[in-house]
C-alpha cells in the first residue's frame, strides 16, 4: 500500500481530501562503501501526523533521518521537499531553516552549559553586540508554558536527567519552528513515567500541526502513539499502514521477514503505551547454590540508603524500580566507580575491602557492562576483536605488541557465544546497537569475572537483538556466573530474572520477589505504591511548612 493509499483509506469515501504532504520523499537511496543503507525509499507524511518508523538495526531508519536532517548527501536521483520546498542535501542549517528538526538518540547537548543556553545554542538573540539574556529567559519561559514543560533554565546540563535533556532538544527544535520533528529513539533511556510525559508532549505538538517522525524499537508505544506506521527492512520500504491496521506480531514479521520470530509478540491488552514484552526465557534453577556476592548496607549519599542483597552462582538478580531509584547507581558503586560509596562486601564468603576503583572491583571479580556502551564500554575506533580481547591483553600480546591474529582468534568464541552478527574486523563505532552490545558482553566472556553487573543491555536495540542479548545473559547464568541485571523494561526483568529486588525512589530496598511471585503487576504494584506513599508524605510535609509559615 502506498502512502497515498493509506491516507485515502483513512479519509474514507466521501470525506474531504487529505491535506498535501508536509514531507515528501521520492526515490531516496544512500550507499556507503560496500553497503546500500537506503534503497529507493518514497514517503508522504501529512501535517499534524505522528508517523512511526520501525525496523531492525541496520534497516536504514537512522540513515534516512540523517538524509532528511541534512547530515548526509544521498545518491543521485532522489528528491525531498518540505512544504513544497526542495531540500538541498548535505546542509543541516538549510534543513533547519526549511523546518526540519532532529532529536537524535545521542543527544547533542553541551554539558557545561545551562538548559537555557542549550535551547538557544547557535542562535542567541542579540541586543547590538551583546546577548539578550532577558529576552532569552522570557522566550524560554514561553516555550515551557506552550509545551507544558517544567525546567530550570539555569540548571547545568550535566546535572539534568536524560528526560530533561530530551525536552531541551525538543524545545530547541520547537523554537526554530520546526514543521517536521525527527525523533530517533527518544524514549530509549526513559522510565515509564517519563515516557508518558513525552507521549503527551508529542501529541500536543501534533495537535498544533507539527509533524513527528517517531523511531522506536518499543513496538507497543509505536502502536499506541502513532497515526501511521512505516516498516523498513534491509534499507527498503516494506509497508505503510494506519497504526490501527497493525498488530505487534505483524510488525515483527514484516520487520524481520521471518514469521517464527514474531511468535510471542502479539499485542498486549490495551494499555497506554506499555513497555515492550520480550519472549520469556527459561529460568535457571539456583535457589540452593552458594552466594557469590553479598553486599550489606550499600550507601551513596543522597542516592542509596543502606541497600543489602545476595546473588548466587547461576542466578540472575533483577533490579526493578522507577527512574531515580538508584538502580544504576547501585551497579556503579559495586563496580568501584563512585568513590563516595561505602558498604560491606563479601566475595565467595570472604570479606573484602569496598572497591574504590574499577581496577579494584575487577581484581575482586566484579565487572560492569555499562548502560552507555558507546561512551563507557567500547573503544569505538578499534575493531570488534580488539574490543573483546582488551580485557586480557597479555593473552594477545607478543614482544610487547598487540598481535592481530591472536586477537582475532581469541575473540572468535566469545563473539560466537553471544550471537554476534558482524565481521570481527568491523570498527566498533560503525556497528549496530545490537552488535555493539554483544561485543560488550563478549568482552567479559573473554576474561570472565565472578559477577556480571549488566545495566540496561537492550537500550536502543531492535526486537531480534533484544532476544539474542537476553538469551546470552541467560546463558551466562546457566554457565555458573552470578548476574545482577538492571532494565527499565519491567517485562524484561520478569522474563529474565530468577529473583527481583524492588527499589524505591529514595534509594532503599522495599523487598524482593521470587518464583511465581515475579510479575509485572507485582512490580508495578510495589514500586508505584511506594512512590504514591512518598508523594503523600511530601504533600503532608509541604502542608505543614505552609501552615507554620
Amino acid at each position: 500500500m502506498t502512502d497515498d493509499a493509506v491516507h485515502t483509506a483513512e479519509a474514507g469515501e466521501g470525506a474531504l481530501a487529505a491535506p498535501s504532504p508536509v514531507l515528501l520523499v521520492e526515490g531516496v537511496s544512500k550507499t556507503f562503501p560496500g553497503v546500500r543503507a537506503v534503497v529507493d525509499i518514497s514517503l508522504e507524511v501529512r501535517p499534524g501526523e505522528i508517523r512511526g518508523l520501525v525496523g531492525e538495526n541496520g534497516s536504514g531508519k537512522s540513515t534516512l533521518m540523517r538524509v532528511l536532517a541534512g547530515d548526509l548527501v544521498p545518491d543521485e536521483g532522489g528528491r525531498v521537499t518540505i512544504d513544497g520546498n526542495p531540500l538541498p542535501f548535505g546542509s543541516p542549517i538549510v534543513a533547519q531553516r526549511l523546518g526540519v528538526g532532529l532529536i537524535p538518540q545521542e543527544l547533542m547537548i553541551a554539558e557545561a552549559l545551562s538548559a537555557l543556553e542549550n535551547v538557544f545554542m547557535g542562535d542567541y538573540p542579540k541586543r547590538g553586540p551583546w546577548v539578550a539574556w532577558r529576552r532569552m529567559s522570557q522566550e524560554f519561559a514561553r516555550l515551557c508554558e506552550s509545551l507544558d514543560v517544567s525546567l530550570n533554565p539555569h540548571a547545568v546540563a550535566s546535572d539534568l536527567s536524560v528526560a530533561d535533556l530530551t525536552m531541551v532538544e525538543i524545545m530547541r527544535a520547537t523554537r526554530r519552528e520546526a514543521k517536521v520533528l525527527l525523533m530517533d529513539e527518544p524514549t530509549a533511556a526513559l522510565g515509564r513515567s517519563e515516557r508518558e510525559k513525552l507521549y503527551g508532549l508529542v501529541r500536543r505538538l501534533a495537535g498544533h500541526g507539527r509533524t513527528v517522525i517517531f523511531i522506536s524499537h518499543d513496538l507497543d508505544e509505536v502502536l499506541a502513539l502513532t497515526d501511521v506506521i512505516t516498516v523498513l527492512r534491509d534499507g527498503r520500504h516494506v509497508a505503510t499502514q494506519p497504526a490501527s491496521a497493525w498488530t505487534k506480531r505483524a510488525l515483527v514479521e514484516r520487520m524481520v521477514g521471518d514469521a517464527s520470530v514474531a511468535l510471542g509478540f502479539e499485542k498486549a491488552p490495551a494499555e497506554a503505551c506499555p513497555e515492550a514484552a520480550p519472549t520469556a526465557f527459561p529460568a535457571a534453577q539456583a535457589p540452593d547454590q552458594d552466594v557469590v556476592l553479598s553486599a550489606r548496607n550499600v550507601t551513596v549519599p543522597g542516592k542509596l540508603a543502606g541497600v543489602s542483597f545476595d546473588v548466587r552462582r547461576g542466578e540472575i538478580l533483577g533490579i526493578a524500580g522507577l527512574v531515580g531509584s538508584g538502580r544504576s547507581t547501585l551497579l556503579r558503586a559495586l563496580a568501584g566507580l563512585l568513590r563516595q560509596s561505602d558498604g560491606e562486601l563479601h566475595i565467595a564468603g570472604k570479606p573484602v575491602k569496598w572497591p574504590q576503583s574499577s581496577r579494584q572491583a575487577l581484581r575482586l571479580g566484579i565487572a560492569l557492562v555499562p548502560e552507555e556502551r558507546r561512551r563507557e564500554g567500547l573503544v569505538l575506533g578499534m575493531p570488534a576483536y580488539d574490543n573483546v580481547t582488551i580485557t586480557d591483553l597479555q593473552k594477545v600480546a607478543h614482544l610487547g605488541m598487540l598481535h592481530k591474529t591472536r586477537s582475532m582468534n581469541g575473540s572468535e568464541q566469545p563473539l560466537e557465544q553471544v550471537g554476534y552478527g558482524g565481521q570481527p574486523g568491523t570498527v566498533a563505532g560503525t556497528l549496530s546497537g545490537g552488535n555493539q552490545q554483544k561485543v560488550l558482553l563478549a568482552k567479559w566472556l573473554y576474561a570472565p569475572p565472578l559477577v556480571f553487573l549488566i545495566d540496561e543491555p537492550t537500550r536502543g536495540i531492535d526486537v531480534r537483538a533484544k532476544q539474542e542479548v537476553l538469551t546470552a545473559i541467560r546463558q551466562l547464568a546457566d554457565a555458573g556466573n552470578a548476574v545482577v541485571f538492571v532494565s527499565s523494561e519491567f517485562e524484561e526483568v520478569v522474563a529474565t530474572s530468577d529473583r527481583v529486588l524492588l527499589m524505591a525512589r529514595d534509594g532503599s530496598v522495599r523487598g524482593d520477589l521470587t518464583g511465581d511471585a515475579i510479575s509485572v503487576d507485582a512490580i508495578l504494584g510495589e514500586v508505584f505504591a511506594v512512590e504514591k506513599a512518598g508523594q503523600q508524605r511530601d504533600l503532608a510535609a509541604g502542608g505543614a511548612v505552609g501552615r507554620d509559615g
